[in-house]
């Protein structure tokens, strides 16, 4: 069974269980959020409320994605609180360490605790060795940018039936990539927006680069810190989705 990941690696202990969020990510409100609720940078802090800015942004991505045309997205989510673990439909329980996307239950799942780490800066990205600083409101955007990004790829074909991998079109690292590329998309049509301030998108590139792996012939390598940076870059840079296809067709 696939689930697909921001980190190569999720572990699996089974705490408690929640329901999923109420609303479906595209039906993000017709005002932009306020600013007490998300658009101010925190640097070194995360919010008291983590549930309220990952729900007010993921409303916000389903709302970007809805007004592109050709689609009409649709993903539940999911944000466990620290210590709380939900079962996927994909049979993975989530961690304080997740952050994925199921597309067996169409539902993007985020621990509070790991966005509050990344925010932070002591994500702990392997044992023993922590992130070297925070990534802010914006590295947390990032995330979420990301695993919406798989929904949309679900919706539009580009990968196969999520319970047999060799049914993939495209090699793994090739979409998770592609998703990193398109979060670029969406944090540039933020900046466009005037929802980003000095530095945000410094922090998104901070925590591209600090999910990156080396594990190449691990069957869930994402790519490299320097590809997932230059991934991101191509969307954040031109800003339109169609650029991410250099990504998608690349050899890597």
């Amino acid at each position: 069974m696939r689930v697909r990941r921001l980190a190569a690696v999720v572990a699996a202990a089974v705490v408690s269980f929640s329901g999923l969020g109420a609303l479906p990510a595209q039906a993000a409100p017709a005002e932009q959020p306020t600013a007490s609720a998300a658009t101010r940078a925190i640097a070194g802090s995360s919010p008291e409320n983590m549930y309220e800015f990952l729900e007010t942004w993921m409303l916000d991505i389903g709302g970007y994605w809805s007004s592109v045309p050709g689609l009409a997205p649709f993903a539940y989510y999911s944000f466990p609180a620290a210590g709380e673990s939900v079962e996927s439909g994909c049979g993975v329980p989530t961690t304080d360490d997740s952050a994925f996307y199921c597309p067996l239950d169409d539902t993007v799942f985020v621990s509070q605790s790991l966005a509050a780490r990344i925010w932070d800066g002591t994500f702990e990205i392997y044992p023993g060795q922590f992130a070297a600083g925070p990534a802010g409101d914006t590295g947390v955007l990032y995330v979420l940018g990301h695993e919406y990004a798989h929904n949309l790829q679900g919706e539009l074909g580009l990968y196969g039936d999520p319970t047999i991998s060799a049914d993939d079109p495209y090699p793994l690292i090739n979409t998770e990539l592609h998703a990193d590329c398109w979060s670029g998309v969406y944090l540039r049509a933020k900046l466009d927006a005037g929802q980003l301030e000095e530095g945000d998108p410094d922090e998104a590139v901070w925590a591209a680069a600090r999910v990156g792996d080396y594990a190449y012939d691990n069957p869930t390598h994402h790519g490299t810190p320097d590809q997932r940076v230059a991934a991101f870059l191509v969307g954040y840079d031109n800003g339109q989705p169609i650029a991410c296809d250099e990504v998608l067709f690349a050899q890597y």
